[in-house]
This record gives structure tokens, sequence and C-alpha cells, in this order.
């Protein structure tokens, strides 16, 4: 696992990169004379360019050596936020958040294949844990940080911050990281049959539903506890610690059970009792607090299983597999907030948004077993 020390390192910046800028927006937009509201379509054109870019660029750039392919990303994403520390303009702002989407997009689904291929045989889960996890812990450990720097000095020292990080994994990978050759892009007419695959497609459609339902909700915590006693500074601070937790130690469930379908239905149907429990225990002190630490580890838990699945599918396409399953991962968000945001506006109130994300959730369960029942010889022996 010391061979992932860089990648690890450079999946905590990108996470910091990615959750941070929400809680910066304030003190960006009073720098650039704007509002909070223009400052945080930075956030939107972030999320944009990370999903085109994820399946476009495993693509392009999957002949070349994975570590040719970390540099890269590496240097787009450093050059990208030089630009947003020097921002002096709305316009130079929005325009390097989306590079920065592009860089991002680019190094996670790369990492989490080159990642695989640094372990030995039947140690992919627990990489994919390590990888995925230093994810979460930027948003756990490096949100805080960020934000006191921000508070302490300014939001640009927040950003020098994600800059040297990013810039150490630079040096690690361009020094330490072995010459892997991450699979090859398929030609059109195989790019073709892997979309139309009806295996990849069930876990893609699962991934997409089950993000829908948990991070599509993850953006109204507030509004859901606006009155209770619990504060949404403290759920979310639990949700993170639970997205830890679940993302690391999922790996080692995956790797002794050697059954990750199973596992994902399993953990789908635990998240969607979690969730409609919320509103039952959001009144409760302390004790309603719990949903939010088992809902963020069970979120979280999910992408270790169905990147192994991928990977089992079609492991000699194991990059575009595992971009197409991130994409489908960020994409689910991006669904589940504007769909949020409709029922709010509809006039649904903020509190019974959790049983509407418990029905994709449950839809997503549903999908899981038929798939089950299709396949069973196959999974038997995954």
């Amino acid at each position: 696992m010391k061979r992932l020390l860089f990648l690890a390192v450079g999946m905590f910046a990108m996470g910091c990169d990615d959750y941070v800028f929400a809680g910066l927006l304030p003190n960006i937009s009073a720098s650039l004379h704007t509002s909070i509201a223009a400052t945080a379509q930075g956030c939107a054109v972030f999320g944009i360019a990370y999903v085109m870019s994820i399946p476009l660029c495993a693509f392009l750039l999957a002949r070349k050596p994975a570590r040719l392919v970390l540099i890269t990303a590496l240097v787009v994403f450093i050059a990208s936020n030089v630009m947003t520390l020097l921002s002096t303009g709305l316009m130079i702002y929005l325009t390097s958040r989306f590079v920065a989407g592009l860089g991002a997009g680019l190094f996670l689904p790369i990492a989490a294949a080159a990642g695989t291929q640094l372990v030995k045989p039947g140690s992919q889960g627990r990489a994919l844990s390590v990888i995925w996890g230093s994810n979460s812990a930027g948003a756990v450990v490096g949100v805080p940080l960020g934000l006191w720097l921000t508070d302490k000095i300014n939001w640009r020292a927040t950003v020098a911050l994600i800059l040297i990080l990013t810039l150490i994994t630079l040096v690690g990978i361009a020094i330490r990281q072995p010459a892997l050759q991450v699979s090859a892009p398929p030609s059109l007419v195989e790019q073709f049959h892997l979309l139309i695959d009806r295996r990849v497609l069930s876990v893609i459609g699962v991934t997409l539903l089950t993000a829908t339902g948990s991070l599509g909700l993850y953006a109204y915590i507030a509004p859901m506890l606006s009155g209770t006693v619990i504060s949404s500074e403290a759920a979310l601070s639990f949700w993170n610690i639970g997205g830890l937790i679940g993302s690391i130690g999922i790996g080692y469930v995956v790797d002794r059970g050697g059954k990750p379908q199973l596992l994902m239905a399993a953990i789908l149907i635990a998240l969607s009792l979690v969730i409609t429990v919320i509103p039952i225990f959001r009144s409760v002190p302390v004790l309603g607090l719990l949903p939010f630490l088992l809902w963020g580890t069970l979120s979280w838990a999910t992408v270790a299983p169905q990147q192994c699945r991928l990977i089992a599918l079609k492991s000699n396409h194991d990059t575009t597999l595992v971009a197409l399953n991130t994409s489908a991962f960020s994409l689910g968000s991006v669904v589940g907030i504007a769909l949020g945001g409709l029922a709010l506006g509809g006039g649904l109130g903020a509190k019974t948004l959790p049983y509407a994300a418990s029905l994709f959730l449950l839809c997503a369960f549903v999908w899981q077993m038929l798939s089950l029942q299709q396949q069973p010889q196959e999974e038997m022996s995954t």
C-alpha cells in the first residue's frame, strides 16, 4: 500500500478542492466584487467539466503510460489553481474552475485504475478504498483546515495549500511512480458494444440512481435540519466522518467477501432505511446525528463494490469503465441536487426530501436484485 502514497495525496488535494470552495464563496465573492450567486457558478462549472472530462479523457489518453497521464492531469490542475489564486475577476475565476474540473476528471479514474495495478491480486478492493478514502479525507480534514486558513489569512491561502499538496503529488509521481500502462481504449465499435452491454449499463445505472438519492440529498442537510436541535454543521461533520470510514473500510469487506454485487444490494437497502429515519430522529439531541454518520458511511461504501464489479466484468477496459462509473456517480449528484431544488420550489417541505431520496435508493435496490437474478452464475463466481 506504500506505492499508493502519492496517488492518495493527489486524491486528498482534489477532494479538498472539490468540497472546500462551497465554504469559501462569501470570501471569494467579496474579493472579486461580485455576488455569492455568481461566484457559486464556479462550483457548477467545475462539476460540469468534471463530468464531461472523465469518459472523454479516458478514451483519448488510455494508450499512454499511467504516469504520463497522471502528470498531465496534475499539470492541468496546478495551472488551473494558479489561475484561481491570481483571479481578479469573475470570468477568470470561472474559467479556472472549469479547467480544474478537467484536470480532476482526468486524474481520478486513471489514479483508481493505476492503483489496482500497484497491489497484489486480491487486494484491489483495499487499493480502491485507499484511493477513494483519501478523496473523502480531503473533505473531512482538508475542508475544515481550508476554512481555518481562510479565517486566519484569506481564501487564497487555502488555494495555496491545495497547490502545495498537488505539487508534492506531481514530484512524487514523476520520480517514484512506476510507468504503468493503463488499458488501451476500445475501438469505436468496441466502445459502442461496451456502452450497450447490459451488464455494464446495469452497474452504471445503479450507481446513477444511488448517487441521485444519496449525494443529491447531501446538499439539503441545512434546510432539512432548520428549526431542530441538531446543527447542520454537526450533521455535515458526522456525514463526512462516516464517508471517510465507509470509503476506507469497504475495501476490506470487498476483498474478503468476493461478492461485490450482493454487498451493494445490502448497502442499498440499509442506506434507504437510514435516510428514511432522518426525519424521525432529527429532533433528538445527539442521537439524531447517528443517521448522518451511517448515511455518509454507506454512501461512500458504494464506490468500491461498483468499481470492482466493473473491473471484473471487463478487466481489459478497466480505465474506461471506472471513468464511466465515476461520471455516473458525479452526474447522479448533480441530478439529485437539481430534483431537490425543483421539489422545494414546487412546495415540497425540506423534511420530506429524505423520503423522496429513499425511493431512488429502493429503485436502485430493485434494479440490483433483478441483475442478481439474471446473472446468478456469474455473480457467484465474481
